[in-house]
């Protein structure tokens, strides 16, 4: 093969990688966030779990307690 040859070759080559590299890269980004909002989302409701519930005589306990 001669050096004319194998450039376009490479090139091409070269091109994929670099178009599959940003594309992984993409979707690294994705579920980073994803996991990242997750993740706060997750904190929010433990801390509102943690939260002093109403006593059963303040108006804002659940139904199931007043019974």
């Amino acid at each position: 093969m001669m050096l004319e040859q194998v450039f376009p070759i490479l090139f091409i080559v070269v091109m994929y990688l670099l178009v599959f590299l940003f594309i992984l890269f993409l979707g690294y980004q994705v579920v980073r966030r994803a996991v990242r909002d997750g993740v706060l989302d997750a904190r929010a409701r433990i801390k509102e779990l943690e939260e002093p519930w109403p006593s059963v005589d303040e108006p804002g306990a659940h139904p199931s307690a007043q019974q």
